[in-house]
């Protein structure tokens, strides 16, 4: 009896102590489920775009592009190979960027995520949203204009968003409540 005790000891002891997959690893910094996968993902389908918007003459060109512009990102080793397949494949399956599955974690989807980083540079083009009436769709109303950069959800429940020309005119992101960075470099 001593002995099957001390038997289920051990084996219980290994269980607990042996690396699970995904348990107490860090991810790989740029690998897919990463914030730096999410945010290269943005940025290529900002450069890119739909299939539908010219210049691409045809499928492969608009696939080139992507790739092209996911190359940039990965020689840096901002992102890993992994991340880059899962942002190329999708523009090779012709998905458009509003079907597209996150590489990362979900743009917009509460405070600390891509887009929601409670940072600005201060400064710009502001228009004001009339429709919007919480943070989060704010920040939704932002990443869906092309041309807002960043955005703001004021005090009084009003969605404030910086569009192009003028926009993050600071040299230095600001703490700025419930706001966020969609489109501004320096970040």
């Amino acid at each position: 009896m001593r002995r099957w005790i001390v038997v289920c000891g051990v084996l219980f002891g290994l269980i607990v102590a042996w690396p699970q997959r995904g348990w107490a690893q860090a991810s790989v910094p740029g690998d897919v489920g990463t914030l730096e996968c999410a945010q290269a993902q943005v940025a290529v389908q900002t450069l890119v775009g739909n299939e539908t918007k010219p210049p691409y003459k045809n499928h492969g060109q608009y696939v080139s592009a992507a790739a092209h512009a996911a190359n940039t990102p990965l020689e840096i080793g901002q992102i890993t190979e992994a991340c880059h397949s899962c942002i190329v494949s999708q523009f090779a399956r012709s998905i458009p960027i509003a079907g597209q599955t996150a590489c990362g974690p979900i743009q917009c989807a509460a405070p600390g995520a891509p887009g929601w980083g409670n940072m600005i540079k201060v400064g710009g083009n502001g228009m004001t949203v009339a429709s919007v009436t919480t943070p989060q769709a704010c920040c939704v109303a932002c990443v869906n204009n092309p041309n807002c950069a960043q955005w703001a959800f004021l005090a009084d429940s009003m969605c404030q968003i910086n569009v192009l020309p003028s926009t993050c005119v600071a040299p230095t992101p600001t703490f700025f409540n419930n706001s966020g960075n969609i489109r501004c470099p320096g970040f």
